[in-house]
């Protein structure tokens, strides 16, 4: 499945739950902010079959290790992420980074090492 508008880059691959078969580092640069609204590009960087990685387990990682539970969505058309956040944003100068690992045997996703920096 092509992802819009996202950028694999390299090939990496480090395993936090072994219960999962194959991950992608994760890049997010914020491109918007309205209140607790975020729009923002994401972009696939490396990882075990980094490119087999959907944009619903992209979402779900996003929500549960960046976004805090927030939901996200892809609008219709669009290439960008949309997630509400469980915080105010002040400004869109930030990038983020995450480890998926999907393909779990559980059905769902992992995620680690997420971390939000300024710009």
């Amino acid at each position: 499945m092509k992802l819009p508008s996202l950028l694999l880059l390299g090939a990496a691959s480090v395993f936090a739950d072994s219960r999962c078969s194959k991950n992608a580092w994760i890049g997010v640069n914020v491109l918007s902010v309205d209140y607790q609204i975020v729009r923002a590009d994401v972009y696939i960087q490396s990882g075990k079959d980094h490119d087999d990685i959907t944009v619903d387990q992209i979402k779900s990682g996003l929500q549960r290790c960046l976004f805090e539970g927030g939901p996200c969505t892809m609008p219709r058309g669009k290439d960008w992420i949309q997630c509400m956040s469980s915080y105010q944003w002040k400004s869109p100068r930030w990038t983020g980074e995450l480890n998926i690992e999907f393909d779990c045997s559980w059905g769902g996703v992992s995620c680690y090492n997420a971390d939000w920096k300024q710009t």
